[in-house]
């Protein structure tokens, strides 16, 4: 598969603008890039800490990744972090692809689950966010590739090492669901093959003792730079916690039944209708890997289901599976009209996007000047898309798939070249930079933000801002005669008249912000 890395490569560039031209969302990004420069201060590589607080939320993996990346360049570079979900997405790829195909896998076969899996909308848009998720998955991949290696007795002591390595590395990217799913699929698979007593082989005294030495020596490092009440914040708040009662994003246990048609668009029906084929034609039963797929996919789906915090990106290591599962189906039944019609629903949608963004123009209205790349990438995606309506039509569903993914791909990268246009309603960035102008001209050195996160825009302003909570707080600011650039959202000014009042009529606009200078004659 090696001599294909062109269909690799080719859809990574399609979406390597999106890193280059955008800037870092708030809520997020913009901490993570906090985290990591009061990290490089404090010499911290181990305990975490956002403005103080301790942020134990993530282990250090991702972060020492962007701490090397800031180091190296003096600056944060969002192409450069990128690598860091855009590696591991071509990590997943490549192993699922050589995992289902093995010595198989030429072009016709790669391609169309690798173009599926990367344009499901969840996928994608972890692929292009500053986010661990899609690391730990490469290594939650990995680890079950290694296991699927050791049960069937190829380079068995090779795999006896690396399947805890993989673990460690997939905890030590984003947490307990690093060790949650690989064991709990070993132990369901093993269960369902009648082989529960050989476990100890998989996960024996070797496993766990590689685990437990790794762990303690990371718990080590931590209880070293946090002390106890850091270790037990990583320990329990963050694992127990979040798994038992959680405290952030709590779901009830159906949320995800709701949630997956929507976050595995436009191919979510497709593989609901193969997984519904490979029950019926027992190719589950028949067939090995496709049953340790669907079992990787059942059983992750449950136990995430279970856990108390929920958002739709949690749900991510099983898109792999599902996706490949969906298309071993297809190599072994026949493209019925089910089939078809779980292909043509999608593709039909996005032939009616360029003509569709001819009665949408009122929501381009920040893009004057760049809307024809829009229209362009809107175009491009109709065209594959009707070439993808007489390809499902004619049971060809694996060039349908292409067709349609490589238009949504083709698309992305036309309309990328218009972030610029959005990064003020994206990221600070231009605020910030224009907040910093104004300070330099009035000679201000004191910032401040009114009800938004605006805290980790440190990383801009060279120093931490002062958070307003409440309109007291800023008449008191007001009434203490030190100068200072004010950012204020237009909600809050469109919600609070007194507020708007307060202010005045002399700002600068910067995307959905306003910016005001107080005590400043």
């Amino acid at each position: 598969m090696k001599k294909y890395w062109y269909v690799y490569l080719l859809p990574m560039l399609m979406l390597l603008p999106v890193f280059v031209l955008r800037d870092y969302t708030v809520d997020n990004e913009l901490r993570y890039l906090s985290i990591v420069d009061e990290a490089l201060r404090n010499g911290s590589f181990f305990a975490f800490y956002n403005h103080g607080m301790p942020y134990a939320d993530k282990p250090p993996l991702y972060f020492w990744f962007m701490m090397l990346a800031k180091w190296l360049t003096g600056e944060h570079i969002m192409w450069l972090i990128g690598l860091l979900t855009i590696i591991p997405a071509l990590v997943i790829m490549y192993v699922m692809n050589k995992w289902a195909f093995g010595k198989k896998g030429d072009v016709t076969r790669i391609a169309p689950p690798m173009l599926a899996l990367l344009c499901s909308v969840m996928f994608v848009g972890a692929t292009v966010v500053i986010r661990m998720d899609m690391m730990m998955v490469m290594f939650i991949v990995l680890s079950l590739y290694s296991f699927w290696k050791l049960y069937n007795d190829i380079d068995a002591k090779r795999e006896r090492f690396l399947l805890p390595v993989w673990i460690f590395f997939a905890i030590f990217s984003k947490g307990a669901v690093g060790i949650l799913m690989p064991v709990a699929v070993i132990l369901v698979f093993l269960a369902v093959e009648r082989k529960f007593k050989s476990a100890g082989r998989y996960l024996g005294w070797r496993t766990w003792s590689i685990l437990l030495a790794l762990c303690a020596v990371w718990f080590s490092c931590v209880y070293i730079e946090g002390g106890t009440t850091y270790l037990d914040n990583l320990l329990f708040k963050q694992t127990v916690g979040r798994g038992v009662n959680s405290f952030h994003h709590k779901e009830p246990v159906w949320y995800y039944l709701k949630t997956i048609w929507y976050s595995a668009a436009p191919w979510s029906l497709f593989v609901a209708v193969m997984f519904f084929k490979a029950f019926r034609e027992k190719l589950v039963k028949s067939d090995p890997l496709i049953r340790f797929f669907t079992v990787t996919t059942l059983t992750t789906f449950v136990v995430m289901s279970l856990v108390s915090s929920k958002i739709d990106i949690y749900l991510l290591p099983i898109y792999p599976f599902f996706i490949y599962t969906a298309f071993l189906v297809l190599d072994k039944s026949r493209p019925d009209t089910l089939t078809k019609i779980s292909v043509l629903i999608p593709s039909v949608v996005f032939a009616l996007v360029f003509p569709a963004l001819f009665f949408c123009e009122s929501l381009l209205p920040v893009i004057p000047d760049n809307k024809v790349l829009i229209y362009i990438g809107g175009g491009v995606l109709s065209l594959m898309a009707i070439g993808g309506i007489v390809a499902a039509a004619r049971g060809e569903i694996k060039t349908a798939i292409v067709a349609v993914s490589a238009g949504m791909l083709l698309c992305v990268f036309s309309c990328s070249f218009t972030i610029p246009s959005f990064n003020p309603y994206i990221g600070v960035s231009q605020l910030a930079a224009t907040g910093v102008e104004k300070a330099e001209h009035d000679g201000i050195n004191h910032f401040a933000y009114y009800k938004f996160r605006g805290d980790n825009m440190d990383v801009f302003l060279g120093g931490e801002p002062t958070g307003l909570f409440d309109f007291e707080e800023l008449k008191s600011l007001a009434d203490s005669g030190k100068p200072t650039i004010l950012f204020v959202r237009e909600r809050e000014l469109n919600r609070e008249k007194e507020l708007s009042e307060f202010l005045g009529t002399e700002y600068t606009a910067v995307g959905q912000y306003r910016i005001y200078t107080l005590n400043v004659q």
